[in-house]
C-alpha cells in the first residue's frame, strides 16, 4: 500500500483527522514532527523537565542562574544536595569520582562538573554523611557500598525537556551501580545539557563521546525517567525494584 495512504487510514483511526487537518508540529534533529516538542527557547526547557520529572513522580530543584545575581553555583549545588539529604535523613552515600569527570579521555569536563561534584560530596562530609566515591580497582567492594547506600550521586550528560529523563554515560570512575542501587538517586543536571528531544540527546551524546568509533565508545549509557517502576503479570505497579525509588534532580 502506498505510504500516505496507509498514513491517512491510521490518522483515521486514530480520530487525529487527514493529512491535511493535522496540527503543525515543530521538527527535531531527526526531521520528524513531534506533537511534545518543548519549543526552541532554551530558557523554557529546565521548567519543563521539572514538570515532566514531576508526572513521573520524580522531583527537580531549579537554582537560580548566576548571572542573575543568585551566587556561585558550585556553593548553591551543595546546599540543595545538603538540603535534601537532610530533608530524607540519608547518611550513606555513594557516588561519581569527580576527578573521573575532568580527566576521562572521551567525556572531558568542560564546564566543571567535576569541581562542582567535589563541592557537594566535601558539603555532604561536613553535614556528617559517610561518602563513598566511586574510585578504586576493587569493584565488589564499591558494589557492596552502593548496595548498603541511601543516596547515589551522578551527573547528567544530557536531560531531555520534553520527557523528564536524563543521560548518564558510565565508565571508569563513573560506576553503573551508583544510580542503580542505592534508594535514592540525585542527579546534577548543568542548565547546558539540556536539550528538547530524546534524537537531540542521542545526537549530543554521539558528537561527545565518539560513539561511532567502537573503540572510544561508552562503556554503558542509561536513559532515566524518573523512579523505577516496574508491574506484575496483573499490572499492579510496584516501585523501585530494578532501580531507585526516589531520583531528584538539581538543575542549575
Amino acid at each position: 500500500m502506498e505510504r500516505e495512504r496507509f498514513l491517512e487510514r491510521v490518522r483515521r483511526a486514530l480520530g487525529r483527522g487527514g493529512v491535511h487537518g493535522a496540527a503543525k508540529r515543530t521538527r527535531g534533529v531527526t526531521g520528524l514532527g513531534r506533537a511534545d516538542h518543548p519549543g526552541d527557547d532554551p530558557a523554557a526547557w529546565p521548567e519543563r523537565f521539572a514538570r515532566e520529572l514531576a508526572a513521573v513522580k520524580g522531583s527537580c530543584e531549579i537554582l537560580s542562574d548566576p548571572e542573575a545575581g543568585a551566587g556561585p553555583a558550585a556553593g548553591a549545588v551543595a546546599a540543595a544536595c545538603v538540603r535534601y539529604a537532610r530533608t530524607h535523613q540519608l547518611r550513606r552515600v555513594v557516588a561519581w569520582d569527580p576527578t573521573a569527570l575532568a580527566t576521562s579521555p572521551h567525556g572531558k569536563d568542560p564546564d566543571d562538573t567535576g569541581q562542582t561534584l567535589g563541592g557537594v560530596l566535601v558539603a555532604l562530609q561536613e553535614e556528617g554523611c559517610e561518602v563513598t566515591p566511586w574510585r578504586g580497582e576493587d569493584a565488589a567492594s564499591l558494589r557492596r557500598a552502593a548496595a548498603a547506600a541511601e543516596l547515589g550521586i551522578v551527573v547528567a550528560h544530557s536531560a531531555i525537556a520534553a520527557s523528564g529523563t536524563v543521560a548518564v554515560v558510565h565508565g571508569p570512575g563513573r560506576g553503573r551501580a551508583v544510580s542503580l542501587l542505592p534508594e535514592h538517586l540525585l542527579v546534577l543536571v548543568p542548565r547546558d545539557v539540556l536539550v528538547p528531544t530524546l534524537p537531540d540527546a542521542l545526537a549530543r551524546l554521539a558528537a561527545r563521546f565518539g560513539a561511532a568509533d567502537p573503540a572510544a565508545a561508552p562503556q554503558n549509557i542509561s536513559l532515566i525517567t524518573g523512579p523505577s517502576k516496574s508491574s506484575d503479570i496483573e499490572l499492579h505497579p510496584v516501585v523501585g525494584v530494578h532501580g531507585p525509588r526516589f531520583v531528584h534532580a538539581v538543575v542549575y
